[in-house]
């Protein structure tokens, strides 16, 4: 069973830069959800043949092998990020309408973005 490791469009355009980021491609697949207002470029030109190179526009051939190919999933558009979220929780903001209840308990009561 192929294991994919899901990522926001903005983090696919630096991933090469993450440390021992061929590992995870080496050990399963990178489902990517699009965010408006990102091109399909990397951050570093050098990288823009990688993503060619591994990058599959059907979900079926996440099946076809263990690991290393790259989809973009084409999701509901939110224009939210976790950016965002940490914004609002280091200003005392509401995240109730951004996050599960235990979710906003579990980051409230180990007091997380303070």
């Amino acid at each position: 069973m192929p294991l994919a490791f899901i990522i926001g469009q903005d983090s696919l355009l630096t991933f090469p830069t993450w440390y021992e980021y061929e590992t995870i491609l080496d050990n399963a697949h990178l489902i990517v959800c699009r965010r408006p207002g990102y091109p399909l470029e990397m951050a570093q030109p050098q990288y823009q043949q990688w993503l060619e190179d591994h990058l599959t526009h059907n979900p079926e051939d996440l099946h076809l092998q263990p690991a290393g190919k790259i989809y973009l999933a084409e999701t509901p558009w939110f224009n939210i990020s976790a950016t965002i979220i940490r914004e609002r929780l280091q200003n005392g903001e509401s995240c109730e309408d951004l996050l599960p209840e235990p979710v906003l308990t579990y980051i409230n009561q180990q007091g997380l973005y303070r």
